[in-house]
């Protein structure tokens, strides 16, 4: 229990009553204990100030006075229940089924989401500053449970448990972060949180960038720093417009004329270039960055190949004989076949339409001759995420290991402002080129 925190609920509701020290003691003397003078003024003081508390008869008196309950005193506030349910409906996926028809479900939603957002970081900032009181803890538990993924290592099933060793998590961080800023805690903890609305800003930003381009651009402004990143630094793979699978030639049999799901939906032509420049000028002006930390990258990388198991995978797929089973005469007969991508096709083999890349075979071949076993090769490899869901865990796990400073130190504000300047004269792929190509290799 909190002595402090019981105290000045004690103060508030005396003060609520419009009662002196000595005026509430004499009444609450009076009405509990049929005599004025049992419960003195100096010890209701003591109280308040948190120096001492009443005991176990005079809290059950308390609340009968006040017309609470004793948990309500014992946890230093009135108990407040919300259904929150009903005010943070988004939580049932068919929310919008019911309702009319005349109202604008996009804005709704929009609504709705910057609420959620917006409370939740309200929550953690004030539990990493003084804690929360019970209906604050209730409602940061709803929201962590119906709208965020959580990146922490907990093995427990039980979703209360989870929360609370989340929030045990978040106390311990902020205590080991005591000579940090609020805004560096707030870092810290705020890493453990993904948004299930992060997509949705993608995919908004993709719909209705020129129809609701203000409303996009109070959710932008509501994402962290980093998050506002993420979207930018997604082009280094995707266009931010491609949700549509326009440049996706395995969509086309899904489509039953020439005409993209983007011109059928909303009725004009469908331009990749100058929807993805609107996006990336919007993102930038309410706050996004280029940061090369966050961009994958390709490096050089040492394999060492054995060289008798490579000579054998290559002559099994390539050089061996392919056997086929003929049924003759009630019996089955083996012919060999020549190992040709024709003939690997016919028996359905993974690798029909491979070659054999003769000049490795011989080259190996010649090292195990001479009595090499191991060759070492320089193969490239990407590090970082081929599409964007690929790049976004690639991106948190950057991020999860960064300090709030150095990745603020990171961002190039200088490359970004060139990117505005020269967004009308380069293309897409030069503007991915020029500007989303990390070249320095961790």
């Amino acid at each position: 229990m909190d002595k402090k925190k019981i105290g000045a609920f004690l103060k508030e509701l005396r003060k609520e009553n419009g009662l002196t020290q000595d005026e509430f003691a004499c009444a609450f003397s009076k009405s509990c204990f049929g005599n004025v003078g049992i419960i003195s003024d100096a010890a209701i003081s003591k109280w308040e100030r948190g120096e001492s508390m009443p005991n176990i008869n005079d809290i059950q008196q308390l609340a009968h006075f006040y017309g609470i309950t004793i948990d309500e005193i014992l946890n230093g506030e009135r108990v407040i229940n919300i259904d929150f349910d009903e005010k943070y409906f988004l939580s049932n996926p068919s929310w919008y089924i019911d309702a009319p028809k005349e109202v604008n479900l996009y804005e709704i939603r929009e609504k709705q989401e910057l609420e959620i957002e917006t409370r939740f970081k309200a929550l953690l900032r004030k539990m990493i500053i003084d804690g929360l009181t019970l209906a604050e803890n209730a409602e940061f538990d709803y929201l962590v449970a119906n709208f965020y993924t959580v990146y922490l290592d907990d093995e427990s099933e039980d979703t209360a448990d989870f929360i609370k060793n989340l929030k045990f998590h978040i106390f311990k961080t902020s205590a080991l972060m005591h000579k940090s800023s609020l805004d560096e805690k707030f870092w810290e903890v705020y890493k453990l949180f993904e948004s299930h609305f992060m997509q949705t800003v993608k995919r908004d930003i993709c719909d209705d960038i020129e129809n609701a381009e203000d409303i996009l651009r109070n959710r932008v402004r509501n994402l962290e720093v980093f998050e506002k990143d993420m979207l930018l630094a997604a082009l280094q793979v995707e266009n931010i417009t491609n949700c549509y699978g326009i440049q996706d030639n395995n969509m086309a049999k899904f489509r039953s004329d020439s005409h993209s799901i983007y011109e059928k939906t909303y009725n004009r032509p469908y331009d990749e270039e100058r929807l993805t420049k609107i996006a990336i000028k919007l993102l930038v002006e309410c706050g996004a960055r280029l940061n090369p930390l966050l961009l994958g990258y390709q490096r050089d990388k040492i394999i060492k190949i054995d060289i008798l198991d490579r000579l054998i995978e290559l002559y099994d797929k390539f050089k061996k004989p392919i056997i086929i089973p003929v049924y003759e005469d009630q019996v089955y007969n083996f012919y060999e076949a020549d190992n040709t991508p024709a003939n690997r096709k016919k028996r359905g083999y993974d690798n029909w339409d491979e070659v054999l890349d003769e000049t490795e075979y011989s080259d190996l071949e010649r090292r195990l001759y001479n009595g090499e076993r191991v060759l070492e090769k320089v193969v490239p490899e990407w590090v970082g995420g081929k599409n964007e869901d690929e790049m976004i865990k690639y991106m948190w796990s950057i991020i999860s290991e960064l300090s709030l400073k150095d990745y603020l130190s990171a961002r190039d504000e200088k490359l970004t402002a060139e990117l505005i300047s020269r967004l009308d004269e380069l293309c897409l792929e030069d503007i991915r080129r020029t500007f989303f190509t990390r070249r320095q290799s961790a």
